[in-house]
Parts: C-alpha cells; structure tokens; sequence
C-alpha cells in the first residue's frame, strides 16, 4: 500500500518494507507528522509498514489484498521505526 500511496504523488519507493526502511530520513516520535512512514520491527524484521495520519494514528493494510485501516499506535514503541520520505 505504502508505496502505491507514494508512487501515485510522483516519489518511487522500493516495494518491500525492507527497503523502503532506508529511504529518506530518521525523524524522532515527537516530530511525527502525518505522511510520515511507520515501520514495525518484528524479531529483527521491518515486516510492517503504515503511513501516519495523525501522531498516535496510521493507516495501513496490514496483508495484501486486505481492507485499508486506520488504527491508534504508540509512536514511542521499541519496535517502531519512523521515516519521511518526502
């Protein structure tokens, strides 16, 4: 989902949140800004990437072919990882 959200504003991102976890730069949970991309850290993985609409809330389609949500998260988590790419 994340990178069609991108690509259909003009900025490619990889396809893999493996990848897409090393574009752009590292932003602090305090500075949270929606657009921002939240990846999860799962046992050494970023399996999981979601776009901030708010700073406790983001968007996400957690599988493939699965309905788009939005959901609370804690943006200070360990295992939370927040990137902006544009």
């Amino acid at each position: 989902m994340v990178s069609s959200v991108y690509e259909a504003t003009g900025f490619v991102m990889p396809r893999t949140s493996e990848n897409q976890v090393n574009v752009g730069m590292a932003v602090d949970a305090g500075n949270l800004q929606p657009g921002d991309c939240v990846f999860f850290n799962k046992g050494g993985d970023y399996g999981h990437v979601a776009i901030a609409i708010s700073d406790h809330e983001i968007v996400e389609a957690p599988k493939r072919g699965t309905t788009v949500s939005v959901r609370s998260f804690d943006p200070y988590a360990s295992n939370v990882t927040i990137r902006r790419v544009a």
